[in-house]
C-alpha cells in the first residue's frame, strides 16, 4: 500500500500534475525508481533544481531592482510601505521580496477598475 501524503495539492495543480505525468510516463517512472532505489540521489536532484530556481529568481530580482527603484522613486511613500511589508523577511530574500512587493503595487496602480473594457472587448 502506498503511504499517504502528508500534504495536499491544490486540485488544479493536482490535475495539471496528473496530466503531465500521464504525458511523460518514462520520466515519471524514472523518478519513482530513483526515489525507491537511490533516495539520497533523488533528494540531491530535487534540491539541485530548487537551488537553480532560487538562484534564477534571485538573479532576476537583482537585475530588476534598479528599474523598480526608479519607478518607486516616482511614487511618494511607496518605498516606505514596501519596507514595512517586508520587514520580517530574512535579509537573504529581501531583494526578491522588495521587487515582488513593488510589482504588486505597480499592478494595483495600473490596473483598470473592475468591469472596465480593455483591448478587444475583453473585460476584467
Amino acid at each position: 500500500m502506498e503511504p499517504r501524503p502528508t500534504f495536499q495539492l491544490h486540485p488544479v495543480v493536482e490535475a495539471n500534475l496528473a496530466r503531465y505525468m500521464g504525458e511523460h510516463p518514462q520520466e515519471t517512472e524514472h523518478y519513482r525508481r530513483m526515489v525507491k532505489e537511490y533516495p539520497e540521489h533523488a533528494v540531491k536532484t530535487i534540491m539541485c533544481r530548487k537551488m537553480i530556481q532560487h538562484d534564477e529568481i534571485r538573479d532576476l530580482s537583482t537585475r530588476l531592482k534598479p528599474l523598480v527603484k526608479e519607478w518607486i522613486s516616482e511614487t511618494p511613500g511607496l518605498h516606505d510601505r514596501i519596507m514595512e511589508s517586508i520587514k520580517s523577511v530574512k535579509p537573504l530574500y529581501s531583494n526578491v521580496a522588495y521587487v515582488e512587493e513593488a510589482l504588486k503595487a505597480k499592478v494595483t496602480v495600473i490596473s483598470p477598475p473592475p468591469g472596465t473594457r480593455i483591448g478587444r472587448g475583453i473585460s476584467t
